[in-house]
């Protein structure tokens, strides 16, 4: 019973179709008018949580994560961010959050979008003779776009925006007991505050892909694949979570810990100065005994969805969280 509450909670957490299609007419609005006021543009996809199945409910409000794939572009893309600043500040309903090296965040009617470039590879010709497929071919041009670079450990993030194609196929082909684990792994992310860094998001959601596949393949129950999850965030020092769908495990760091992100070998998700590693391992050992308490509990089938919520919140609010 215990493991059946835990994963209703988790269906509970899904957005709604209407949120969803909403998101994509707006977004289809929006790569109008970027393709119209420039010759660059070629094409739009929706990655993040919302294009991954794996966001948050309405209730969360969450954000529409779209990269802009460019002709002739490649990163810093400064100036591409300011080229679409420019554009969207003077469309209706638009209005713009905040700007960086990174993405342009704006506002359009009720919904957040963060809009990121990436570089168009698929019309490299050696590839598209043998590949017909445009996110194989996106994929194989970006790896050897980031294997000749000076420095591909340093530079090879910066193109992780180029693999949003793959980034999303690696979660839409997850099964659904992997999507709920890492559906309630972002929920407790939102809820546990903290700092912001980039790629969190991300390094949450592939820690509960790695361990929740593992549990499947295992045939546990769904609480004890949440137990698993946790109890890699106990140790998240040692971590070692690498999923090997579109690589090979020699392009693999040789170094711990280690997050790796599931569709570029040369982006370390754990390899950034301001993680507060004791942070997320003591917030992880206090849900982490929460649940295993609950999952032994005799009375477990009598708690109420609320109760179950707050098994997935830290005792004390430690601050806001500003990456739903």
């Amino acid at each position: 019973m215990a493991h059946h509450r835990l994963l209703s909670f988790a269906q509970s957490q899904v957005p709604t179709p209407s949120y969803a299609r909403s998101g994509n007419t707006l977004t289809n609005e929006i790569f109008c008018h970027l393709r119209k006021a420039t010759k660059y543009v070629d094409r739009v996809i929706i990655s993040g949580s919302m294009g991954k199945k794996t966001s948050l409910t309405d209730s969360f409000e969450p954000d529409f994560d779209l990269v802009v794939f460019c002709n002739n572009k490649e990163p810093p893309f400064a100036p591409v961010i300011e080229d679409f600043a420019q554009i969207l500040q003077n469309t209706t309903g638009i209005k713009i959050i905040r700007k960086n090296q990174f993405l342009l965040q704006i506002r359009f009617k009720e919904y957040s979008f963060d809009i990121c470039p990436a570089s168009n590879l698929v019309r490299n010709t050696h590839i598209s003779t043998r590949v017909a497929d445009v996110t194989t071919r996106q994929r194989i041009a970006t790896y050897e776009e980031i294997a000749h670079l000076s420095n591909p450990i340093r530079d090879g993030p910066l193109y992780s925006t180029s693999l949003a194609e793959t980034a999303v196929q690696f979660l839409t082909q997850q099964s659904s007991f992997v999507h709920n684990v890492a559906r309630v792994a972002k929920y407790w992310n939102t809820k546990i505050g903290g700092e912001y860094f980039p790629g969190r998001k991300l390094m949450i959601e592939t820690v509960a892909v790695y361990t929740g596949r593992n549990a499947e393949k295992m045939k546990k129950k769904f609480g004890t694949a949440l137990a698993d999850f946790f109890e890699e965030m106990e140790d998240l020092k040692k971590a070692k979570c690498i999923c090997l769908d579109f690589y090979a495990e020699s392009k693999v760091p040789n170094s711990l810990p280690i997050v790796l992100d599931p569709a570029n070998p040369y982006n370390n998700l754990l390899n950034q100065e301001n993680i507060d590693f004791e942070f997320f391992m003591r917030n992880a050992k206090e849900t982490s005994s929460k649940l295993k308490e609950y999952l032994n509990s005799s009375s477990a089938g009598t708690v109420e969805e609320n109760q179950i919520c707050k098994m997935f919140e830290p005792v004390v609010n430690v601050g806001k969280c500003y990456i739903l």
